[in-house]
């Protein structure tokens, strides 16, 4: 028997393994996928993600083959808005996920983690009260903990009895790659469109990635015709620069929001998106997987040597503080996307004020908090003035 077992390999489920092998613990790591893998993603990466990395150690072999990001720029209804991003201590990045996902899944082997990859979760394992493994397609897998990192649709969250209903379903995400007839600027570019947002990260030499996000209305024009209708998209959005070359088929995930009840229950805990997950519009994602991944760990660690479940309620509620900056502003631009002309108002205000936008964007990347925000700049967001 492991001391944790760990289902789902991606962002949340390797850091959390390797920060744990760390502190001494066996750690049985499984998924369905054999790495390196495509997923859908944005693939941008904020500085407190970054710096996690720099704690796993894979940051300087990743460098190289990602694109260093200076600066956000907004459009919408005629209105663009810039600010930076990141410095030179605390860069933002855009990297694929392959690569991301590739190099995390190698560091968890490196640091002892038992991999077990191909390998499909079926089921909780459950007795008197506790979980006491995973069915999977290859036989039963113990441990003391359980970790499930399987994603915003987790299998192992709704059968632990932890998923929340939600009266918001049908937001869906689209992403793919184009090469670019030269390299792009080292900005991330969101085009707002009625009923769709489009992101445009790079993510390293000509290469870009776009990630469409639609709501329940558009999202019908994805059936069946996936490809045609995310090019369609893209094309009217005016993100794509002439020349641009589709580099792969893009890829969809959804729906969400997906909402947890709680972050664990008895000795089952919850990672990543399988916590919870918003919407892509935050554009956190990947940056709070890797930060939320070693308070996890450090929850499990207190818990093995304790038995005290009050180490996951901590985690829980520093996980909650963590998302509720990105969510309450995710929340404000999707209700200006829905209300065009209030919208277009406050994009021209900010765009007069381009300091008060830049605050924004620290405050959604986990730089800043609200209380950084002064009465002008409220003036700003409001009256332009």
């Amino acid at each position: 028997m492991a001391d944790v077992l760990v289902v789902g390999a991606s962002i949340a489920g390797a850091a959390t393994a390797i920060y744990l092998s760390r502190l001494g613990h066996s750690v049985d790591l499984i998924d369905r996928a054999t790495f390196p893998r495509r997923k859908p993603c944005g693939e941008g990466l904020f500085a407190p993600g970054v710096a996690e990395l720099e704690r796993l150690g894979i940051l300087p072999d990743l460098l190289p083959q990602a694109q260093v990001l200076s600066g956000l720029r907004l459009s919408f209804r005629g209105h663009t808005i810039d600010a930076p991003v990141g410095n030179p201590g605390r860069p933002v990045i855009g990297v694929e996920r392959r690569l991301l996902d590739g190099a995390l899944v190698e560091a968890a082997r490196d640091a002892g983690v038992h991999l077990r990859l191909g390998v499909t979760a079926l089921g909780l394992v459950e007795g008197a009260g506790w979980f006491n493994g995973v069915e999977t397609d290859e036989g039963i897998l113990t441990a003391r903990v359980i970790v499930a990192a399987d994603g915003s649709q987790s299998r192992l969250r709704r059968q632990g009895g932890l998923s929340a209903a939600t009266t918001r379903r049908g937001r869906y995400g689209v992403s793919g790659h184009f090469a670019l007839p030269e390299s792009p600027a080292p900005r991330v570019e969101v085009h707002l469109r009625t009923g769709y947002e489009v992101y445009v990260t790079p993510v390293g030499g000509r290469l870009v990635n776009i990630a469409v996000l639609v709501g329940r209305e558009r999202a019908r024009s994805l059936s069946g015709r996936l490809v045609e209708a995310y090019r369609e998209m893209v094309e009217e959005s005016g993100a794509l620069a002439e020349g641009s070359v589709l580099a792969d088929v893009p890829m969809a995930a959804g729906p969400f929001p997906a909402r947890a009840l709680r972050a664990w229950q008895s000795n089952l805990v919850l990672a990543g998106d399988a916590a919870g997950f918003f919407d892509g519009v935050t554009g956190d994602g990947m940056s709070l997987a890797l930060v939320s991944a070693r308070m996890c760990a450090v929850a499990i660690d207190r818990f093995l040597a304790t038995g005290d479940s009050a180490a996951f309620a901590v985690y829980a509620r520093k996980r909650r503080a963590l998302v509720r900056n990105p969510q309450l502003l995710g929340r404000l631009l999707l209700t200006l996307a829905a209300h065009p002309r209030i919208g277009a108002r406050v994009a021209s205000n900010l765009s007069r004020h381009p300091a008060t936008f830049a605050k924004l964007m620290r405050i959604n990347q986990g730089e800043r908090g609200f209380t950084s925000l002064r009465p002008r700049d409220l003036l700003a967001v409001l009256t332009g003035v």
